[in-house]
């Protein structure tokens, strides 16, 4: 063994002046994690991503942006990347929860569920945009009975717009089996008003649907100033 390799290993770790206090934090986990502060289930999200830094302070500052912990949750990467202390990792990890947990709340809200009247279709086209920052455009399944079988994101587009392929749709309804499909979509610029292109895409996929025995049941549009239903009014008539 050389000397360089000696002096590697005889060399000893850097310590982590905040190692006491991390390991203070895990204990108080471990005992559950009711009592712990929104400052403190940012901070000990940090540790993986950011070993010798006092994330306790860079927690506090997270909350002190952006408001609160589902806003930090919810922010944009570059956004996040502002904040004094906050790394690349770090950021792509918020993103990667917000993603897990949006994804297990969709499917409480979706699977076994009813839809019997405008205000329960609303609510479950809000419950699966709720949180996006683009368009976006989802379905969502049912069986004859109006019991809902799943719901998917069928395309993203910019802030302003998002197209799809009606192919998309009709794996879905082939997949679960579907008899109806509900079709949401968000605004973004706080209009809930249909354009001239959400009218006719309606349209589309009503006809497209109809040729395999679907009803397309309605297509509402949510904004963060409310809400259009094409079907209450009478544009899914044709």
């Amino acid at each position: 063994m050389s000397t360089k390799d000696e002096k590697i290993l005889s060399s000893p770790q850097k310590p982590n002046p905040h190692a006491e206090h991390r390991e203070r934090m895990r204990d108080k986990l471990r005992s559950g994690a009711e009592a712990f502060a929104p400052h403190e289930i940012l901070e000990i999200l940090l540790y993986g991503y950011i070993p010798y830094k006092d994330t306790n302070v860079i927690a506090h500052d997270l909350l002190a942006a952006f408001g609160s912990l589902e806003a930090v949750l919810r922010a944009d990467l570059r956004d996040l990347a502002k904040v004094k202390g906050m790394t690349a990792n770090a950021a792509v990890n918020f993103a990667a929860i917000r993603l897990l947990y949006d994804r297990v709340e969709r499917g409480k809200t979706v699977k076994g569920q009813y839809v019997r009247n405008f205000a329960e279709a609303e609510a479950c086209v809000r419950a699966g945009l709720d949180g996006k920052q683009r368009e976006e455009i989802i379905i969502i399944l049912l069986n004859t009975g109006n019991k809902l079988l799943g719901q998917k994101s069928i395309a993203i587009g910019t802030f302003t717009s998002a197209s799809f392929n009606i192919r998309t749709i009709v794996d879905e309804v082939v997949r679960t089996n579907a008899n109806k499909v509900l079709l949401g979509h968000n605004h973004t610029s706080g209009s809930f008003l249909p354009s001239r292109n959400d009218i006719e895409t309606t349209a589309a996929v009503a006809e497209g649907l109809s040729i395999l025995g679907v009803q397309l049941l309605d297509h509402i549009i949510v904004s963060d100033s409310g809400s259009y239903s094409l079907k209450m009014n009478h544009l899914l008539d044709k």
